[in-house]
């Protein structure tokens, strides 16, 4: 993938970028000289193997911020659960000093921060969707409409649920 151009897999075109934050239990200052190295380390492995491009990253004293191009397939959850997780056990087991500040070895807080962002503003997007839509008529098939979200596909037919049992245009005989 180009920095910022689209990627293909086999019936997708994408540049899906995101930026993801977590910190540290307590906000411990504790990622400094080798146990953050270590962590670097451990976090450019999973991403490598989840197939997720680092483009940016800095690890700070306090907490982890990382801007990253993922494909569709990948499971956002996932990837931070696994590079959590097994940043904390590998260096909960080389630095001792770890577990001075963490007795109960739970080296991350609680969650972490995730946004989307990409080549194109989304403002830029809200636009155009607004342009395109001043461009066609108004009909049951825009999505976002203030009054019920907009008519069904099957309702707009006449052969939602509440149609009749034969068909859009009512019972035999009725006319």
């Amino acid at each position: 993938m180009t920095e910022y151009g689209y990627d293909y897999a086999a019936q997708a075109k994408f540049a899906l970028f995101l930026h993801i934050v977590w910190v540290t239990r307590y906000r411990k200052g504790v990622l400094t000289g080798e146990i953050s190295l270590k962590a670097r380390e451990i976090i450019r492995q999973v991403c490598e193997k989840e197939n997720v491009k680092i483009i940016k990253g800095t690890i700070s004293r306090d907490y982890v911020h990382l801007f990253v191009s993922v494909t569709p397939s990948v499971s956002i959850s996932r990837v931070v659960q696994l590079m959590k997780g097994k940043s904390s056990y590998a260096l909960f087991r080389e630095f001792d000093e770890l577990r001075q500040h963490y007795r109960e070895r739970h080296l991350w807080a609680t969650g972490y921060l995730c946004c989307s962002s990409g080549a194109v503003p989304a403002e830029d997007i809200r636009e155009y969707v607004e342009a395109q839509l001043a461009e066609e008529e108004a009909g049951p098939d825009r999505f976002g409409e203030a009054e019920g979200q907009g008519a069904r596909p099957d309702e707009a037919a006449g052969t939602g649920p509440d149609a009749g049992v034969d068909g859009p245009r009512g019972r035999e005989g009725d006319s």
